[in-house]
């Protein structure tokens, strides 16, 4: 079995904000100035795409206060004295934010492949960032060749089984694993070879830890 990494192996790598979404009483302009005042202090994939986003829209960072990044999840911060979070669907649920009717546009836009990303401020959200990130050109042709060589492949991505399922799907992908932290990939590569796979990984980053 050949398991991908999706982002930046199975994908440019190069993702997009595509959809702005602000909750009933906030303004798009403030759902992405409190992303983009977390974001320009993140090292995640997605960061720049969001920072690019606000750029366009003339907007500029925030002061940010007690900045905290959690991995798989998303970053949280202090802003104009408010707690905000930017991140996941499991990031707002386990902080109990109210999701202020968005959770089923997510779920939209998870329909679609894309990647949502909720911004919350003093524990409700305010709104959610739909992101793309274009399969490679190459990627359908050279899983359907490994394929016919007789290997099972696999696609691994730490995004929500339906964004991960639509991505698989588009690409002719059957077994996903969906919603996998950073630090849980060498488990899952292990789990597969305790069911007697022959794993090998593939991936253009470096979040897995090496046994």
């Amino acid at each position: 079995m050949v398991v991908f990494d999706k982002t930046g192996t199975l994908t440019r790598g190069e993702p997009e904000v595509t959809d702005v979404l602000a909750a009933p009483g906030a303004a798009q302009e403030r759902v992405l100035q409190i992303a983009l005042s977390m974001e320009v202090l993140s090292e995640h994939p997605l960061a720049q795409a969001i920072v690019d986003r606000a750029r366009r829209e003339n907007l500029n960072p925030l002061p940010v206060e007690r900045f905290e990044a959690v991995s798989g999840f998303g970053v949280k911060a202090v802003i104009q004295g408010y707690p905000c979070l930017l991140g996941n669907i499991r990031f707002m649920e386990q902080a109990g934010i109210r999701m202020n009717g968005l959770a089923e546009a997510a779920t939209r836009l998870a329909g679609h492949g894309k990647t949502c990303v909720f911004v919350s401020e003093e524990n409700r959200v305010i709104g959610l960032l739909g992101l793309s990130d274009v399969p490679k050109a190459s990627a359908r042709e050279a899983l359907a060749d490994l394929k016919k060589l007789g290997l099972k492949v696999a696609m691994m991505t730490g995004d929500n089984t339906q964004t991960a399922k639509a991505v698989g799907t588009a690409l002719g992908i059957d077994q996903v694993l969906s919603e996998v932290l950073p630090g849980d990939k060498i488990n899952e590569i292990k789990r597969l070879q305790s069911q007697g796979q022959v794993v090998a990984m593939v991936e253009t980053g470096s979040t897995m830890p090496r046994p």
